[in-house]
């Protein structure tokens, strides 16, 4: 079997029918690919619609478990997977026609790892709202030539090969937000063979209740929290793993300033606490990653990089932000 299809489920019966059925709309036979739903403890009707579509697919099955996160569902997708490669699909996005087979053949032809691909963010009425492209990268190299030029955090805009994520461990951290981030920083590092294809295979449907546009304390709380372990555990990676001799080790550098640049960003948007903000500061100087040292090639996150860089004056800010209620 070519391909399995890793969809975790909870609480999308929005959505659910409309990305399996994207999975059907391919050049592929039903015995080259396989559909794992994974449901995390869904409390919809979204198990009860995929049942209905299992009568019509004989390779569409179900996995269920208590919930553990979209990193807890993939990890048991993996775990389960019989394919060859494995493609990750959140359930509110779809497939765009007959796509697979080409990302397909050019990942079995050229023995990849791992193979990127291009996608769009769309509305919910399917208007293209922004593209997610990659380096240019038309033929297989290693993972530290591919870090040179930088890569995309989401594992949905990938192809990976089932061996080389079990071979190498790579499973995501469960019940946190940016999961994939560590799981894509360790993963893209360790290919042997990684290339991109500009295909655009997926659709990313930007509904209202995403973390990016919640404003529920809490969760963005969690949020900044999760994107603040996730910049400690990948610095930590890289520090231990790739040399300053390495090819990677710029890239690997730029990749944790980003995330520094991205946790500040949310740090300033979305939180009001004193304590948060002290804890965050004190977590990233004792890492040493603030002041932050590299130059960001977005200028307007580096022109907030600069911002971020004058302790006293951004602190100012955060307080009589967090006093006004703004």
């Amino acid at each position: 079997m070519n391909l399995s299809i890793i969809i975790p489920v909870y609480n999308v019966e929005k959505y659910i029918e409309r990305c399996i059925r994207s999975c059907y709309d391919q050049q592929l036979l039903l015995k080259e690919y396989e559909i794992v739903v994974i449901d995390d403890g869904s409390l919809d009707g979204s198990v009860k619609i995929v049942q209905g579509l299992m009568d019509s697919y004989s390779n569409l099955k179900i996995i269920s478990q208590k919930n553990k996160g979209l990193g807890g569902a993939r990890n048991t997708g993996i775990i389960n997977a019989k394919g060859h490669y494995i493609l990750f699909l959140d359930a509110d996005d779809y497939l765009l026609p007959n796509v697979l087979a080409k990302l397909l053949q050019t990942a079995i032809s050229k023995e990849l790892d791992i193979i990127d691909f291009a996608a769009n963010g769309v509305g919910e009425d399917g208007t293209v709202v922004y593209s997610i492209k990659h380096q240019n990268c038309p033929e297989p190299v290693t993972g530290p030539e591919y870090f040179t030029k930088g890569h995309h955090n989401s594992a949905c805009v990938r192809l990976y090969r089932t061996e080389f994520l079990i071979e190498h461990q790579l499973l995501f951290k469960e019940k946190v937000y940016i999961e994939d981030v560590e799981f894509n920083f360790k993963a893209v590092f360790k290919a042997k063979r990684i290339m991109s294809t500009p295909l655009v295979v997926s659709n990313f449907v930007q509904t209202s209740g995403s973390i990016t546009r919640n404003n529920n304390v809490a969760k963005n709380h969690k949020l900044i929290q999760d994107i603040l372990q996730s910049v400690l555990l990948i610095d930590n990676y890289s520090k231990q793993t790739i040399t300053t001799n390495s090819i990677a080790y710029q890239g690997s550098r730029t990749k944790v300033n980003e995330l520094v640049i991205s946790l500040l960003k949310n740090l300033y948007s979305k939180s009001k606490s004193e304590l948060l903000f002290s804890d965050t500061f004190m977590a990233l100087r004792t890492a040493e990653l603030y002041p932050i040292q590299f130059k960001s090639e977005n200028r307007q996150r580096d022109l907030f990089k600069i911002f971020a860089n004058q302790y006293w004056i951004f602190k100012q800010f955060y307080t009589l932000k967090t006093h006004i209620g703004l």
